[in-house]
Formats: C-alpha cells, structure tokens, sequence
C-alpha cells in the first residue's frame, strides 16, 4: 500500500518544483532582457521630437520625485529639452500612450528612448541624441 502514496507523492514534488521554477523564470525573463539589451530601447520616436523645439523630450508628471530628479539634472547640464507633463495635458497623455510604457520619466530622442532617471543614462542617452550640455 506504500508504493503508490510514495508514487504520488514523488510525482507531486517534482510538478511543485517545475511551476516554482516556472514562475521564477517567468518572473525573470523581462529583467534578464533588460540587461543584456541595454537600457535604452532603439525605435522611430520622431513624432515625439519633430514638432518641438529641442531634440529631447521628457515626459514626467508634477508629482514624480524622479521626474523632478530628471528635469533638475537636464537644466543643470544646460541641457534644453521639451518637458511634457502627462498629468497636465491631454494631448500629452496621448503621447506619452503611443510609447507603450507605464512608468515616467521616459527621456526620449529621435532614436532612443530611456526610462527612469540616471545620472550616469542619461549622460550615455546625452551622447547617443548628439546633444552638447550647455556648461
């Protein structure tokens, strides 16, 4: 009578073992592409660049500590950009939609896009758009 209860028993450990697995991995797998790809995402967001003055734009809302961080650190650098607040304009809102992301600040030029705020990013993303700090 114990084999089968042992059978099921084995069985049951290895299924719980393989969705625990499973669940790690998938867990993983969007955080382990972002670092082998980079930081930046590679696309055509001139539409996001051609009708403003200035080869970057950062979308962010009034109320994003990072967002704050990102436009202090831009004005700092002497950096001129076009900052769009989603929060503030529907217009802007819809914009920033046609990204496909969920979070801000979202820096993004005519070939790049950079979400969240880095010192060090967006030094890299300042040299990628060809954009000269302004000190």
């Amino acid at each position: 009578m114990q084999a089968p209860y042992r059978k099921y028993l084995k069985d049951g450990l290895i299924l719980i073992a393989v969705a625990a697995l499973a669940i790690v991995l998938g867990t993983n797998i969007p955080r382990w592409y972002r670092l082998l790809n980079g930081p930046f995402k590679n696309g055509d967001y001139s539409a996001h660049i051609k009708s403003s003055p200035y080869k970057l734009t950062l979308y962010g809302t009034s109320t994003c500590p990072h967002c704050q961080s990102a436009r202090i650190y831009l004005k700092q650098a002497g950096i001129e950009f076009n900052d769009v607040m989603i929060d503030k304009s529907g217009d802007a809102a819809k914009l920033y939609q046609q990204l496909g992301e969920k979070a801000v600040p979202i820096l993004v030029s005519e070939k790049k896009m950079l979400i969240g705020f880095s010192p060090a990013r967006y030094e890299e993303m300042l040299k990628l758009a060809n954009v000269k700090q302004g000190f």
